[in-house]
């Protein structure tokens, strides 16, 4: 059950995600509108690695949230799932992997879960079954017990006191 599905799901959902240009687009605007790039002074390496620590703070959410619906939207619909926008991005913008791509990914999941629930299903059964047996012998095992008790003892070669 576990032969590395859900890490090629993850590196399909990875993969469609780095292609998708609207989301590109997205991150490219809320970079054109930061403030933090607007105010910022790239003459020296720590006036950089503060901008990149800003950039972070102040788009990090946003970025993070429209990815999160897109991946949310290739894995189960298999469709575009309209995320982006936001106060930042001033607009509703609409992300999106291609169809095929997605439809694809949530097509690999179903298959895989059923596949597991199939499985899971299996190994049920056969415990039942294995534990129906046993009860039975049990069963059998305690019949044969109660017999030689009605018969005269435990098989005619018991001790005497």
């Amino acid at each position: 059950m576990n032969e590395g599905h859900f890490d090629d799901i993850r590196k399909k959902v990875i993969d469609s995600l780095r292609h998708n240009e609207s989301l590109k687009q997205f991150t490219m605007k809320l970079l054109d509108e930061s403030d933090t790039l607007a105010a910022a002074d790239l003459s020296t390496n720590a006036n950089r690695k503060k901008i990149l620590d800003d950039l972070r703070k102040e788009l990090e959410d946003k970025v993070l949230d429209a990815a999160c619906k897109e991946a949310w939207g290739v894995m189960t619909t298999g469709e575009d799932s309209g995320a982006g926008g936001g106060a930042a991005g001033g607009g509703d913008m609409s992300l999106g992997a291609s169809s095929s791509s997605s439809s694809s990914i949530a097509c690999l999941i179903d298959e895989k879960v059923h596949e597991a629930l199939c499985v899971l299903h299996e190994k049920r059964a056969a415990q039942a079954d294995a534990h129906a047996h046993a009860l039975a012998g049990q069963q059998q095992q305690l019949q044969q017990l109660q017999q030689q008790q009605q018969h005269g003892g435990w098989g005619g070669g018991g001790r005497q006191h």
